[in-house]
This record gives structure tokens, sequence and C-alpha cells, in this order.
């Protein structure tokens, strides 16, 4: 029982610190908390930078490649506003994938295919 009133707290705590973040960067600085509540309040700030890293890298990409499917201009000025938006949360963006090396298998497919081919 003690591990669903953990995860309950846990929501609760990031729940609490994402609207702590939208009100910080609303308002353009720190909300400061009463005294007895200062270390849930640093708290539910860090769980919410942690877990609002997390959602912009999962969603980075595909967001990105749906953008990609509109005209320019629409496009231009939907990255312009989705990076202004994480940028005044001080979310960063997400590091870039790296390209996925061939492994040898895949490479001897293909030689192989290319083989058959000929």
């Amino acid at each position: 029982m003690t591990a669903v009133i953990d995860q309950v707290k846990s929501a609760a705590l990031t729940g609490a610190g994402i609207n702590l973040l939208v009100t910080d960067a609303l308002v353009g600085r720190e909300v400061p908390a009463p005294k007895f509540a200062e270390a849930y309040v640093a708290s539910a700030r860090e769980q919410a930078n942690e877990a609002l890293t997390g959602f912009r890298g999962r969603t980075e990409a595909p967001a990105l490649k749906a953008i990609g499917r509109l005209p320019e201009p629409i496009a231009d000025a939907m990255i312009t506003g989705r990076t202004a938006a994480w940028d005044r949360l001080g979310i960063d963006a997400p590091a870039p994938a790296k390209p996925a090396k061939a492994t040898k298998s895949a490479s001897k497919a293909k030689a192989a295919k290319a083989d058959d081919k000929a």
C-alpha cells in the first residue's frame, strides 16, 4: 500500500510542480513559497522539470515530423511558437538522436541483395 501512496504523492508533487513552473514563467520570476512548504515546493519543481524534460524528449521528434508536413510559413510559425514556449518554461531541447550504425549482418544482407539483382 505504501508503494501506491508514494506514486500518488509523486504524481501530486509533479502536477503541483508543473503549475509552479508555468506560474514562474508567467510571472517572470520564481514565486516564493511559505517557509513550511519550501522543501515540498523545491521537490515539486525538480520533479516537474524532470517530467517535462522527459515529455519533450518523447514528443519532439513526432511533433517536428508532423510540423514538417505543413506549408512552410505555418511550419515556421509552429516551430517558433513551440521553441518559445519550451524556452519560457526553461526546458532544454533533447539532444539529437545519433544515426544508428549499420551492423555487419545488415551490411552483408545489403551486399547479398545487390548480388542477387546483378
